[in-house]
């Protein structure tokens, strides 16, 4: 098995067909210790639906039929489909069939990555992936070269980039504001497009653009908490930290289940050094999602940033009942069972760390030795 940082170093030689990647933190301001839901992820672009029996090819014919390159891939099993935009379309049936390939192969990609989790990856885990994310590529390019003026395959391109931002690999910006742009060009009033546009421009530091991208899709989306979370994260990167707050709070408040926006609105309360409302966060993130491990985990961090070292040995409990064996949550339970003055229980979490992650078990060791 493969150390994260490794597989991703190396995903950069993978990602055919994509611009240059590079390992990249998301967030400037926090920090994570285990998988997430990706702070945004886009819709596909749509299709005419026909009946299956009057498609020519299928998705895997289409694909082994056309020269690719040696990487490319289609996986046998099925996965959810990313919700489209709403749409009803009429117009070339080989642009429809390109767009639709290029979404499968996107869903195909990112239900992997969703499914690694916490998991040490190997390379061919990541191999697949990258292969599906340059299928993607190559479908929706193909369908800009069948017709330069439809804006679903920029919107395609932009989305296939933006799913590379959410595991750390991308470094250069430009061709997704590009193709954002692009799609906003033939079709301004697709608010998934600037949402688009706002993440890309605050991941490349082009924060007045960020910020006015994310108000025009508030405007015609009032009710996308994405476009909320972008606007928040555009304020966020460009250290404008009070004016974040209320966009955080508000992408909540329509989608309570949002995982990203309580964890980044966690950590936009450390740089305001406002732990007590950090605490606030977390506590409705457990609220409202009491199944969801992770948010256990950040309540437990929000704790020990209070000083409340024995609730947040409770947090830790709680979160490794619903995940057992959890590397991470061992060494963070292990670290607050360090703070309450319990060494030998700190010491029985590093014992059980050897057997499930002995790299994180020695670092583990070194905070207990201090």
């Amino acid at each position: 098995m493969l150390t994260r940082q490794t597989v991703f170093t190396f995903i950069v030689v993978l990602f055919v067909g994509l611009p240059a990647f590079a390992l990249q933190g998301e967030l400037r301001k926090g920090s994570s210790g285990s998988g997430e839901e990706p702070a945004l992820r886009l819709p596909n672009p749509p299709v005419r639906r026909r009946p299956a029996s009057t498609r020519t090819t299928t998705a895997a014919q289409s694909t082994s039929n056309r020269p690719l390159g040696p990487n490319t891939r289609v996986a046998s099993a099925k996965p959810t489909p990313t919700p489209p935009l709403a749409e009803t379309l009429t117009g070339n049936p080989q642009v429809d069939e390109e767009i639709e390939l290029g979404n499968l192969a996107r869903d195909i990609a990112n239900k992997k990555v969703d499914d690694l989790q916490d998991d040490n990856p190997t390379f061919e885990m990541m191999r697949e992936i990258s292969e599906q994310y340059s299928n993607a590529n190559r479908h929706y390019s193909a369908a800009t070269a069948l017709d330069p003026n439809d804006y679903r395959s920029y919107f395609g391109l932009g989305a296939v980039y933006v799913d590379g931002l959410q595991r750390h690999i991308v470094q250069s910006h430009s061709d997704a504001i590009k193709n954002f742009k692009k799609a906003i060009e033939l079709k301004p009033d697709l608010a998934e497009a600037y949402v688009g546009l706002a993440y890309a421009s605050a991941q490349n530091q082009e924060y007045a653009q960020a910020v006015s991208a994310a108000q025009k899709a508030i405007q015609l989306r009032p009710d996308y908490p994405e476009s909320y979370y972008t606007l928040g994260y555009a304020y966020f990167s460009a250290d404008r930290y009070q004016e974040a707050v209320q966009p955080f709070r508000k992408a909540i408040s329509l989608k309570p289940t949002y995982d990203r926006a309580y964890r980044t609105l966690g950590s936009l309360y450390i740089s305001l050094k406002q732990p007590e409302e950090r605490l606030g966060v977390f506590k409705q993130w457990v609220i409202n999602a009491p199944q969801k491990p992770e948010a256990h985990m950040q309540l437990a961090s929000a704790y020990s940033g209070v000083g409340e070292d024995g609730q947040a040995v409770q947090s830790i409990k709680q979160a490794l009942k619903l995940k057992p064996n959890w590397p991470w949550a061992h060494s963070q339970l292990g670290l607050a069972y360090y703070r309450t003055g319990d060494r030998n229980a700190a010491m029985e979490q590093y014992r059980i760390l050897q057997k499930l992650d002995p790299e994180l078990a020695a670092t583990l060791l070194q905070r207990i030795n201090r």
